[in-house]
């Protein structure tokens, strides 16, 4: 029965082993609490008393088996659950608060070298809207260097639209909206809102983490 008692132990211990090993290489955290209640299970059974039969050590073993290779089990997979989605959601609110604060400052006139309340230029505009979740960008064409350039595919709402000329200046910015549209400032005489990204030419950025 000692014998049995080890051998079960063993598999445990490489159970547990095992689940550590997987979590590493799937980059899947495991907590260091799982394991240490897995070894308290292991500490506190009796290894020298039991006679013949299944005695009250077996019974022991099992039981403290099964408690940490649960709690190893559910500790894993909540890891695994709440881990991931973390940042993705927390781009998408800050995306959705952009797109809403564009809407509600649309309607403001244009004038150039304005950077809102009541009127905006291109580059006051986003610079206003962007900072109110936490962006700090220029009032200037520098924004075109500002966040992680990518692909029109790959664009999202939320990210800067950029616009240069054939020598690679920025002369207008927007918000993109997604479906071909933007919020900006357009130009003289035109107001803050909605319109579609007349170039092809164009850059996108993402500036919200």
């Amino acid at each position: 029965m000692k014998s049995q008692i080890r051998r079960r132990t063993a598999r445990l211990v490489l159970a547990v082993g095992a689940g550590v090993l997987a979590s590493t290489l799937t980059g899947t955290p495991t907590q260091a609490s799982s394991v240490d209640s897995a070894a308290a299970a292991l500490a506190s059974a009796p290894a020298a008393t039991v006679g013949t039969g299944v005695g009250a050590a077996d019974t022991v073993v099992t039981e403290n088996a099964v408690v940490a290779t649960t709690a190893v089990a559910t500790n894993a997979t909540a890891s695994t659950l709440t881990a991931a989605p973390t940042a993705v959601s927390s781009r998408a609110a800050k995306a959705a608060k952009v797109i809403a604060l564009a809407k509600q400052y649309s309607g403001r006139p244009y004038r150039w070298g304005a950077a809102g309340p009541k009127r905006f230029d291109c580059t006051g505009y986003t610079k206003f809207i962007y900072k109110k979740v936490g962006v700090k960008l220029p009032h200037s064409g520098a924004q075109g260097k500002k966040g992680k350039k990518v692909s029109r595919a790959k664009a999202l709402p939320g990210d800067l639209v950029i616009f240069r000329d054939s020598s690679g200046r920025v002369y207008h910015v927007g918000i993109y909206a997604g479906g071909n549209k933007m919020y900006d400032a357009p130009t003289y005489g035109k107001k803050t809102g909605l319109h579609r990204i007349w170039s092809k030419k164009v850059e996108f950025r993402r500036v919200l983490g």
